[in-house]
């Protein structure tokens, strides 16, 4: 009897050290995945920094506005991520994509400007858009890996 209990104790001890050496496994291999998926870069994307400033007739504008970058044309694989800014009325802005501030992923981007008079409704968007509607800011090419880019645009008086 003596041998039977013994012979139940040690499967029972070997059955604990087999589930103790599964969940180590387990867990070692749980936690080298997520080191792995981690280390591939998943959040990281390509983005270039890009700041400037849109002058209003080389002045100040008369209300806060908005910059916006449509993709044009994608370089390589890499996703069409359109981008945009506010700036307020010094016309200061840093441009963002997937949250405020990050930048531009690379690519060619069409870019445009708006700034419009909130105060009378009424009144025809055109008439409200302080940008003439014959204005056309030059396209924005971003190239992977490039430094920060500094823009500067002037925006003429309406007519």
């Amino acid at each position: 009897m003596r041998n039977f209990r013994k012979h139940q104790g040690d499967q029972f001890l070997i059955r604990i050290a087999a589930r103790q050496k599964i969940s180590q496994v387990l867990v070692a291999s749980i936690c080298l995945t997520l080191l792995a998926s981690w280390g591939c870069g998943g959040d990281r994307k390509p983005l270039v920094a890009v700041a400037g400033q849109a002058t209003y007739a080389g002045g100040e504008w008369p209300m806060p506005g908005t910059i916006t970058f449509t993709p044009a044309e994608t370089t390589g694989s890499l996703p069409a991520r359109p981008g945009s800014a506010r700036f307020a009325v010094d016309g200061k802005f840093v441009v963002g994509s997937y949250k405020p501030g990050d930048g531009l992923m690379p690519g060619n981007y069409h870019v445009s400007i708006s700034c419009i008079d909130p105060i009378d409704f009424s009144k025809p968007r055109e008439e409200l858009e302080f940008v003439p509607a014959d204005f056309r800011a030059e396209d924005l090419v971003i190239e992977a890996g490039q430094d920060a880019v500094e823009l500067k645009y002037d925006i003429p008086k309406k007519k």
